[in-house]
């Protein structure tokens, strides 16, 4: 496999530059604020189930508006649509900073708490729903198609990188300066992101668009999705795999009770996939998959439910963290797959509603992932509801391999 130096050339395009930079930051605010709150909820309440309510808060709201805000992504300048989420987040991520202030400095009850916490995170899945297929779109009307592929894995592994950062750092922050501190931080963080964003030029508008009514258009979306068996194939993997298998939802009570962990080390585990999944993401900028990626991809995702497996039965904290690195590798591997094939699959002028769709998928299997992990730890126990994820994770995978040929076959 030849080494590609010419991965670089997606920031010739200075606008790539501006999404690249003003994403990596808004995301990272983002990132660091949902691992402060589950932390905290979990410290005052001491109950996981808790945890899963903070996820669904975000979940309802993110695949509730999704279709609508695909729809509205096709059809208006997304700019416009883009600059508008960014004012949204300037004057939510405040409103956390009260939070926080109220509940340590004027004892509110922590009922209160809890509740504008689910109102405050409501409202962040609201207007994510609008601002995850803006920022993908706008890909395609910023990079030649033929520079797709890395652009793509470019700016997944901003995301992750910003995961890898965010989970670090507000670990550090809660540890050295408190939640208020830390909030400080993600706020400026947010404004810094959206400064960058702010500078990315109107885009056109395909002039077809506004011809037909809003069901029709996503009706058109939904249908194309599922009739790309490509598309809704990784699609289906990528919502079942992570479902069961993802524990993030699951680590604050991990570290707390299974491996004692400070802040600091709660911190490094949320990392550990996501530092698992960048070095995967980096690494194919300079050496691509260039074939069987549907067979890659799936037994990757095997992989992740073994590591999960492990993850549940360890009770070392160094292990945990290696089996979590390996599955954040395997995760990347899905993670480009999938992202490539919706890219290069979708036309143009159906890139807001089919990603919209997308993060329906994606946000049930993440979101909706946390609360069964919540609830499976609180019914089940925690290491049984970890390793039980795992093995959920490699039944399907095992399923899929037999009964799906086109994702078998997968190559592009």
């Amino acid at each position: 496999m030849l080494l590609k130096f010419d991965s670089i050339d997606v920031f010739k395009f200075t606008e790539f530059k501006y999404l690249y930079w003003g994403s990596f930051f808004l995301n990272l605010g983002i990132r660091m604020t949902s691992t402060m709150l589950a932390w905290w909820i979990y410290k005052i309440t001491h109950d996981p189930l808790y945890i899963g309510f903070i996820a669904m808060a975000e979940v309802i709201p993110a695949i509730g508006f999704a279709i609508f805000a695909g729809h509205l992504v096709d059809i208006k300048e997304k700019t416009k649509i883009l600059k508008n989420c960014c004012k949204g987040f300037i004057f939510l991520y405040p409103c956390f900073l009260a939070l926080i202030l109220l509940f340590y400095h004027q004892k509110i009850y922590f009922d209160w708490a809890i509740w504008i916490t689910l109102i405050l995170v409501f409202i962040s899945g609201f207007i994510r729903a609008f601002s995850g297929p803006t920022l993908q779109s706008l890909i395609t009307y910023i990079i030649p198609k033929q520079l797709l592929p890395k652009a793509v894995s470019w700016h997944k592994g901003q995301f992750f990188s910003s995961m890898v950062f965010g989970h670090i750092l507000i670990g550090f922050l809660i540890y050295f300066i408190d939640y208020y501190g830390a909030l400080i931080v993600i706020c400026c963080f947010i404004f810094l992101g959206a400064t960058f964003l702010f500078k990315i030029s109107p885009k056109e508008v395909n002039p077809t668009s506004n011809t037909k009514n809003m069901f029709q258009n996503i009706k058109e979306g939904i249908q194309f999705v599922f009739k790309t068996k490509e598309i809704f194939g990784v699609l289906s993997l990528d919502l079942w795999a992570v479902l069961f298998g993802g524990v993030v939802g699951i680590l604050p009570v991990y570290a707390s009770e299974v491996l004692k962990c400070s802040p600091i080390g709660f911190g490094w585990l949320n990392a550990a996939t996501d530092l698992g999944a960048i070095t995967y993401i980096f690494g194919s900028t300079l050496f691509p998959m260039s074939k069987n990626q549907g067979r890659k991809m799936l037994v990757a995702v095997g992989i992740y439910g073994l590591m999960i497996v492990i993850f549940g039965l360890s009770k070392n904290f160094m292990l945990s963290f290696i089996v979590l690195y390996f599955s954040g590798i395997a995760d990347g591997i899905s993670i480009i797959t999938r992202s490539s094939i919706v890219q290069l699959f979708t036309p143009k002028e159906m890139q807001g509603r089919v990603l919209s769709v997308n993060s329906i998928f994606v946000n049930s299997s993440n979101e909706i992932g946390q609360f069964e992990s919540g609830l499976a730890a609180k019914t089940m126990g925690v290491v049984p509801s970890v390793v039980f994820g795992g093995c959920m994770t490699m039944a399907i995978v095992l399923y899929i391999s037999i009964k799906n040929k086109k994702i078998r076959n997968l190559s592009y």
